[in-house]
């Protein structure tokens, strides 16, 4: 028993798009699917043309998450799911799609689903318009990481996060003495805050941010070029 999406609201483009295909042939690395994809006939046509994912009853037949077949000269994709597992999968794969797709110029359409962990400051949609285009995509990186490393955090429901690779580093008690106030920024509820710890971008960028112990997440607050120090 399969589940697909409801075509009620689909329009006649769509709905002929997906009355033409077919699946006539495997595709390499994926011939053990076609046989469930054929029997799943216009549900797994429907699902593939409008991005949805097929949903079956568990069973050895069903035992993947991505399916590849022909129709004609194309080749058609498919998520599917019948366990956790497959679910897990395909938000994965979901995911590093996403990522792979964020820009200067949708990062605030996208960020939540780019990066479900994080919280985001008030000031973060200027910072980003200004931030240098060079070391945009080593910016969302450096998010990304962020965004993993809270995930393992409330997956693992330990204390502190795991940086792992990434140091967070709290400034200097100088520094702050100085130019604690260049440190100040709106929060997400558009109270100020100071966002003192920081992770290096590159040599010359920085993102400060906020570790919220309590709700187990990590709050940007500043993406930009490095600010004043001590040692400066």
């Amino acid at each position: 028993m399969m589940y697909e999406p409801a075509d009620r609201d689909l329009d006649d483009d769509t709905v002929e798009a997906i009355l033409k295909l077919a699946p006539d042939g495997a595709v390499e690395g994926f011939e053990a699917v076609l046989a469930s994809v054929r029997r799943a006939g216009l549900e797994a046509m429907q699902c593939a043309v409008t991005a949805s994912t097929l949903v079956s009853f568990r069973g050895q037949d069903w035992d993947f998450d991505l399916a590849k077949v022909r129709c004609g000269e194309q080749i058609l994709v498919l998520d599917h799911a019948s366990t956790t597992t497959h679910a897990g999968a395909i938000a994965e794969r979901w995911l590093a799609g996403a990522r792979r797709e964020i820009s200067r110029g949708n990062f605030m359409a996208s960020r939540a689903i780019t990066f479900p962990y994080l919280e985001w400051g008030s000031d973060i949609e200027e910072q980003v318009a200004r931030f240098p285009a060079e070391y945009m995509d080593l910016a969302f990186k450096r998010l990304a990481k962020l965004d993993d490393m809270v995930r393992r955090w409330r997956d693992m429901e330990c204390a502190r996060p795991d940086p792992g690779s990434m140091e967070i580093r709290n400034e200097s008690d100088l520094t702050m003495q100085n130019y604690g106030n260049q440190r100040r920024f709106r929060s997400q509820t558009g109270e100020m805050a100071v966002f003192e710890k920081h992770v290096w971008i590159d040599r010359h960028n920085r993102i400060h941010l906020i570790v919220h112990d309590d709700r187990r997440t990590i709050e940007i607050g500043y993406l930009g070029v490095h600010l004043p120090t001590w040692t400066n």
